[in-house]
């Protein structure tokens, strides 16, 4: 399905980052296994009725900018609004409407998204005359909430799912697996492409920032399927203070949204990775997606010992797809890249592979065999079975005495587990704790 977006805007200070975390909590305990990254909260998938969307958070909209910086918010903010679908337009529901979201109320009205108001901050009822002033902008009745307190959260969830579109299904190729190129730019994405198919499908150029647009291209390489997704070179969010970049930047995400393999192409000349490569490879995880790294540009490297180095580098920057098996390529010369469409096969196997009952209880047994959970306060933790839910990845449950009982520690030692003993490294799967029935 194509992704579905939600952008939450609003002043400085209106309390979006709240609202955004109170959005994604769960009820059921979820693993992702973070070692030293910190987690980008920009986006994040939203559950919604009949499927998902993705959640985007954004700077203040400060209506007169004074600076550069203060400009490429807002005009990162309003593009974030041009890609969505449905708008989360933030206020402080406290005091009556101000000039400043006045103003952002008639920018809004120039949007095709729709637009749900949102006055915020208003613990209890006896607030919320007030927060009904907000009808005045024009754009429907504002929902009162508070997000710090989770109050009338549930009905703006209900309200979420009324105003999205329905999901428009993706048109794929003969079923084959949907291949995103990724990463910044100029590290050789497009040429990477262009070598794959054997012809220069999509424009190669220099300067960094060429691609612009996701391009989809069906093809077939070495007998089998494949749906290729170029993408825009991702930079640093703090390098979009022009809108195109940021532009840019949502569209990639969403081509890594609906891919089911994530080729992460580096730039072998680079003595370190980027921030925003290592954020890549997280989101990419994050939303069960495998990942294939790429080396790219390898003929440029003469150093000895620069493949020992490369390899230290990815298992301490990028310990969180498991054990790396990364691809030393040159696109430019096609050095390595025939045996590329054979990895993305495994990987895209793996991804949607069904694993019996039987092997996932011999799995959990020797899991547990190897380091049984630490008591809770006193009481023994149980952990009694593994499940595999439907999904078009891998989502597993662990059934337990009680949830809140397994560490975070702990549940980090069943996800790594589970991935070394299943085979899922560069797969990025589900991992949910819930509580187990009543065995009597």
């Amino acid at each position: 399905m194509h992704i579905r977006m939600i952008a939450i805007i609003g002043r400085p200070n209106v309390g979006k980052s709240t609202l955004f975390n109170a959005l994604i909590g769960r009820k059921i305990a979820i693993v992702h296994d973070d070692p030293g990254v910190t987690r980008d909260r920009v986006f994040h998938r939203l559950p919604v009725d009949k499927g998902t969307a993705m959640l985007v958070d954004t700077g203040g909209i400060l209506t007169d900018p004074r600076s550069g910086v203060e400009l490429g918010i807002r005009d990162q903010t309003l593009l974030a609004c041009d890609e969505a679908h449905l708008v989360l337009f933030v206020v402080d529901g406290r005091v009556p409407p101000p000039e400043e979201d006045e103003h952002i109320a008639r920018l809004l009205q120039k949007k095709k998204a729709r637009v749900i108001v949102v006055a915020n901050k208003l613990d209890s009822e006896k607030d919320d005359d007030i927060g009904l002033l907000y009808v005045k902008l024009g754009l429907g009745r504002p929902e009162m909430i508070s997000a710090l307190r989770r109050r009338h959260l549930s009905k703006l969830k209900a309200r979420i799912s009324v105003e999205l579109p329905e999901p428009i299904p993706e048109t794929r190729h003969a079923a084959g697996p949907a291949i995103a190129i990724i990463g910044k730019p100029n590290v050789g994405k497009s040429s990477l492409l262009n070598k794959l198919v054997g012809d220069a499908r999509a424009l190669v150029d220099a300067t960094p920032g060429t691609t612009r647009d996701a391009v989809d291209m069906p093809v077939v390489l070495s007998g089998k399927s494949f749906l290729l997704i170029d993408t825009a070179g991702i930079r640093r969010k703090s390098h979009h203070h022009i809108g195109v970049g940021y532009y840019s930047y949502l569209r990639a995400l969403k081509a890594l949204n609906r891919c089911d393999v994530a080729t992460l192409v580096l730039d072998a000349a680079d003595t370190e990775l980027e921030v925003v490569e290592i954020r890549l490879a997280h989101q990419a995880v994050q939303n069960a997606k495998a990942v294939l790294v790429v080396v790219n540009k390898w003929d440029t490297v003469t150093g000895d010992g620069e493949r020992e180095r490369w390899l230290a580098m990815l298992r301490r920057r990028l310990g969180f797809l498991g054990r790396i098996e990364p691809r030393f390529i040159s696109a430019k010369t096609g050095r390595g890249v025939s045996g590329l469409p054979e990895r993305m096969v495994e990987l895209a196997t793996k991804r949607v592979e069904i694993f019996a009952p039987v092997r996932l209880a011999a799995v959990l047994a020797k899991i547990l065999a190897k380091n049984s959970p630490p008591s809770y306060k006193g009481r023994e933790v149980r952990i009694y079975r593994i499940a595999q839910q439907e999904a078009r990845f891998p989502k597993f449950v662990i059934y337990t005495n009680n949830p809140n009982s397994v560490s975070e520690g702990y549940a980090r030692y069943l996800r790594n587990s589970i991935r070394d003993e299943l085979g899922l490294q560069g797969v990025g799967f589900d991992m949910y704790v819930r509580q187990a029935r009543s065995l009597n």
